[in-house]
C-alpha cells in the first residue's frame, strides 16, 4: 500500500515537473524584427530588434541627376542639368527628416532644403538666411513637395522658391520643378 502511495505521489511529481516544463517553454521564444512603431515594417510582434526597419525617408536618399527649371522670376537659377542629393537629417533621432542639396545652381551656389518623408511624399519647407547669392549673402526660401514614381527611380517636385538678397535690391519668387533619376 505504502508503495503504491509512493508510486502515485511519484508520479504526480513527474507528471507536474513536466507540464511546468512544458509550460514555461511556450511563449518564450524571442520574435525578431522591427520594433519601432514609426516604421514603415513595424512589426507588432516583435520582442528583438533586429535593425530592419525601414522609415519613409529611405525610398528618397540617395544622388539623382535632372534639371531645376524655374520659368519666371528666377529663370537666372534654373538648370537643364543639375546633380542633388537626398540624405538623412542631421538629428539621427528624427527617422522622417531629410536635406536636399541642390549642386551648382546659377554657376556655383549649393542650396541645402530641409524636408520631412510623410509616406510616398517630401514635404520641404526650407529658410534659409545669410547664404551667398551672387557673390553677396541672401535668404533663399523653398517650399513645396515631391514626389517619387512607382519603381523609386525618379523624382518630381513642385517647389515655391523666393530669393530675397537686401544688397542689390533682389526679391524674387518663382515656382519651380525639380526632376532627377536616381543613380
Amino acid at each position: 500500500m505504502q508503495n503504491l502511495k509512493l508510486h502515485r505521489f511519484l508520479a504526480a511529481f513527474l507528471m507536474i515537473g513536466m507540464l511546468t516544463i512544458f509550460v514555461s517553454s511556450c511563449g518564450d521564444d524571442d520574435v525578431e524584427g522591427c520594433t519601432d512603431p514609426d516604421a514603415e515594417n513595424y512589426n507588432v510582434n516583435a520582442t528583438v530588434e533586429d535593425e530592419s526597419c525601414v522609415y519613409a525617408r529611405d525610398k528618397f536618399i540617395g544622388d539623382y541627376v535632372g534639371s531645376f527649371l524655374c520659368p519666371g522670376a528666377l529663370a537666372f537659377i534654373s538648370s537643364d542639368t543639375l546633380n542633388f542629393s537626398i540624405q538623412p537629417g542631421l538629428d539621427p533621432a528624427k527617422k522622417d527628416e531629410l536635406i536636399v542639396t541642390l549642386m551648382n545652381v546659377a554657376g556655383g551656389i549649393t542650396i541645402d532644403l530641409t524636408a520631412t518623408a510623410l509616406g510616398d511624399e517630401l514635404i520641404i519647407d526650407a529658410e534659409l538666411l545669410g547664404v551667398p547669392v551672387m557673390g553677396v549673402p541672401g535668404d533663399v526660401i523653398g517650399t513645396g513637395t515631391a514626389t517619387l514614381n512607382a519603381d523609386g527611380t525618379q523624382i518630381m517636385a513642385d517647389l515655391n522658391m523666393n530669393i530675397k538678397v537686401a544688397a542689390i535690391m533682389l526679391d524674387r519668387t518663382d515656382d519651380c520643378t525639380l526632376v532627377g533619376t536616381k543613380q
